[in-house]
C-alpha cells in the first residue's frame, strides 16, 4: 500500500492502520530479521506501511517509550522496533537494491538511475520512507529523538535529489527547528 503519489486517500490509510493492527511484536522482530538477513523486499514493504502507520500516529506523546498508537493499533514496543529499524536500515536496505555503495553520497548516482527499471520499482518505497521521516521530525519534540531521526535521515540525503519537494519540506523543518530552538 505504499503510494506513488504525496495524496493520501482514506482507503491507503485504512489498509495501513489493518497492516498495524495485524502486527504482533513477534511478527515485527521476524520481519526486520527477514530483511536484515535475507533482504526480503515484501517484509521491507510491510515494513514501510507500519512505519508511516506508527510515524502518523495520533499519539500526543513526544517520546518513542511512551508512545501508543491510535486505537491501539500497536505498542510501544512495537513503535520502537519499526522506528529504530527503519531509521537504521533503510538507507542500507535502499542502496543494495539500487546497488549504490554505501560509501557514494553523490546525488547523481540516484539522478543517473531515475529512468532505469530497478529505480522506478523501488521509488514508491523510498519515496514513502523518506516522506514519512520528513513528516516524524515535523512532530517530535523530544531532542534526542530528534537528533537520531536526522543523523540516520543524514545517511539518506542522496535519494532526497529524487524528490525535491520532499528536500524543501526537510528544509522548511530544518528552519521550523533552528527558529523554535534559538528563540
Amino acid at each position: 500500500m505504499v503510494q506513488g503519489s504525496d495524496d493520501e486517500t482514506t482507503n491507503d490509510e485504512n489498509a495501513e492502520t489493518r497492516v498495524g493492527k495485524l502486527l504482533s511484536t513477534a511478527s515485527v522482530d521476524s520481519l526486520c530479521k527477514l530483511v536484515k538477513e535475507q533482504q526480503s523486499l515484501p517484509a521491507l514493504t510491510c515494513l514501510i506501511n507500519a512505519y508511516r502507520a506508527a510515524c502518523h500516529s495520533d499519539s500526543e506523546t513526544t517520546s518513542v517509550s511512551g508512545s501508543v498508537l491510535s486505537n491501539g493499533i500497536q505498542t510501544s514496543e512495537k513503535f520502537s522496533t519499526i522506528l529504530m529499524f527503519m531509521l537504521n536500515e533503510a538507507d542500507n536496505m535502499f542502496r543494495m537494491l539500487l546497488s549504490i555503495p554505501s560509501s557514494s553520497s553523490k546525488k547523481e548516482a540516484v539522478l543517473d538511475l531515475k529512468n532505469k527499471a530497478k529505480w522506478l520499482s523501488h521509488r514508491p518505497l523510498i519515496k514513502s520512507y523518506l516522506r514519512n521521516t520528513v513528516f516524524l521530525l515535523n512532530q517530535i519534540t523530544d531532542s534526542e529523538i530528534l537528533a537520531f531521526s536526522i543523523c540516520r535521515l543524514r545517511s539518506s540525503m542522496i535519494f532526497l535529489a529524487a524528490f525535491p519537494s520532499l528536500l524543501h519540506k526537510l528544509l522548511k523543518v530544518f528552519l521550523n527547528f533552528t527558529v523554535v530552538k534559538y528563540t
